[in-house]
């Protein structure tokens, strides 16, 4: 039951409101219609400054009905027996005390709530030689309870009046506050705790202070666990630390310890088929997902925890209690899915989910070359869902952005080369690598190679050039070198440079001449 009690239960006497498992009521995580059980404590101490001793055993039976989900309401009777040996032996009783509180939820998150508690306690006069006791008290918390996976915290904090009568004009001594729950001040309490739930064996511990009006603020430690005996039974024994200072009017000098046992009680799953009644102890759930058409590993998580049982994509959790969970799938280069899943008790529920692709835009990139040359300038055209035209740079490059994920036509022409067409399958946010050979047209031609430099014989970085020829191809483009293809005839090529004379050259050549000759810029004078 995963902790399937936090006890509705503690809510008993004052003094224990805060300090026990009465701050972590099983109602305020799970559902339930109601419960019942009963709850017994011991509690001893023995001053320092004194030479008596103090036993108090204190006994409750409640139970609570919740007629809606966010409805709950709680009522419980208890007796408290206490017998002193300082100043002289004496039994003090207490067997009518009633209390009353209603709690009401509101759903802050997927995993947060928040509970509005509110109560009334009746007193019992107790029975002693002391005349002095409570006639009521009032109540008003608040719970904040957040769950992440197996782990569910909490967080109380509230105001308490306590109403009290002396029949007497003494003050009461130290015996006598212990036995009316030690405490005689308008008080608020407060507790942070945290229970780890597992399938039958569920520990917490919870961190408690009371701020008192007019006095100082006591502490407290409880640790505890809650055993599932069978399906609708749970135990929880619990000790406290009560850890006291000297400067706190009205309380012990020294820390003591608290000692308490709770059961509690809920039906089994009441069903009807065919006018029968049927009793089911199986309240358990199981829950399986199937995630469809995920290459890859696929992550799920129910509260934030992680399947019991993981094949393939197909996972399974067992043992689960009848509620609301957060199912969360994901699975890298998939959106992640977040819902909300409902489970019945015995329900056996089969989930199959499909992941959407998360698309991101694509690219191309590419290089043209002749027998290992770039070809510069060479018109690209892209063909698919999205159609693109572009050119070349110097190095034989082109780059084509922005491509939604599909398979793309490139067709890429030049002059004096043969068209290619190639296809590539662009993939979502990936860039795709092509490289394209262009075969050359043939004709007549002749090579013409000329090295142009400075009157000092250094190559010149930057020039610009100017050929008139029937036909020609550059096969070459750098500094200090330019190389040309040529068709046969008379040619005529212009070289120029910033800050220097420009060079005219002329040629007549023929089919199969190879030309090689320097051009010297002088400078501008």
């Amino acid at each position: 039951m995963k902790g399937r009690l936090y006890v509705v239960l503690a809510l008993i006497f004052p003094a224990f409101l805060f300090s026990e498992t009465g701050n972590l009521p099983y109602f305020t995580q799970h559902y339930l219609k109601w419960g019942a059980g009963s709850k017994i404590n011991y509690f001893y101490f023995s001053p320092s400054n004194s030479p008596g001793e103090y036993q108090k055993t204190g006994i409750k039976i409640f139970g609570f009905y919740s007629p809606l989900t966010e409805a709950v309401f709680e009522a419980g009777w208890s007796a408290s027996f206490t017998r002193r040996s300082y100043p002289s032996v004496e039994w003090l009783s207490a067997t009518g005390d009633l209390d009353l509180n209603t709690f009401y939820k509101i759903k802050l998150r997927q995993n947060l709530s928040l509970w509005l508690n509110a109560g009334l306690y009746l007193f019992a006069p107790v029975k002693d030689q002391s005349t002095y006791g409570d006639t009521s008290s009032y109540l008003f918390n608040l719970i904040l309870n957040y769950i992440s996976g197996r782990l569910t915290f909490t967080g109380n904090f509230g105001y308490f009046y306590d109403r009290r009568i002396n029949f007497i004009d003494r003050e009461p001594d130290l015996f006598e506050r212990m036995a009316w729950e030690e405490v005689d001040y308008t008080w608020s309490p407060f507790s942070i705790g945290a229970i780890y739930n597992l399938s039958r064996f569920s520990p917490f511990i919870l961190f408690e202070g009371e701020k008192l009006y007019g006095s100082g603020v006591p502490l407290f430690i409880s640790t505890g666990v809650n055993l599932e005996i069978t399906p609708c039974i749970t135990v929880t024994p619990v000790a406290e630390w009560k850890l006291y200072r000297k400067s706190i009017e009205g309380y012990p000098e020294k820390g003591n310890v608290t000692l308490e046992l709770t059961i509690f009680y809920h039906p089994p799953q009441i069903s009807s088929s065919k006018k029968k009644i049927q009793i089911s102890l199986k309240k358990r759930a199981e829950l399986t997902i199937s995630v469809k058409n995920v290459k890859g590993k696929a992550e799920v998580k129910l509260n934030g925890v992680t399947p019991d049982i993981k094949q393939d994509n197909t996972f399974k959790y067992l043992d689960l209690l009848p509620g609301k969970y957060s199912l969360t799938i994901s699975a890298e280069g998939y959106r992640s899915l977040t819902t909300e899943v409902t489970l019945q008790p015995d329900e056996k529920k089969v989930l199959e989910v499909e992941l959407r692709k998360i698309i991101l835009p694509g690219s191309i990139l590419g290089f043209v070359t002749t027998s290992g040359i770039p070809v510069e300038n060479a018109k690209v055209k892209i063909s698919g869902p999205v159609t693109s035209t572009t050119y070349t740079d110097r190095n034989g490059m082109f780059k084509i952005k922005g491509l939604p994920p599909a398979t793309y036509s490139i067709t890429v022409t030049a002059p004096d080369y043969q068209a290619s067409q190639q296809f590539v399958e662009v993939e979502s946010g990936t860039q795709e690598v092509v490289r394209i050979n262009l075969k050359e047209i043939e004709f007549p031609h002749a090579i013409i190679t000329l090295k142009i430099v400075t009157e000092k014989r250094e190559p010149v970085k930057e020039y610009k050039f100017n050929v008139k020829a029937s036909k020609f191809r550059v096969l070459k483009h750098e500094p200090g070198e330019l190389k040309l293809k040529v068709s046969p005839g008379e040619i005529s090529i212009s070289i120029s440079a910033p800050g220097r004379k420009e060079k005219h050259l002329k040629f007549s050549v023929e089919d199969g001449d190879e030309i090689e000759t320097t051009v010297k810029l002088k400078k501008v004078r």
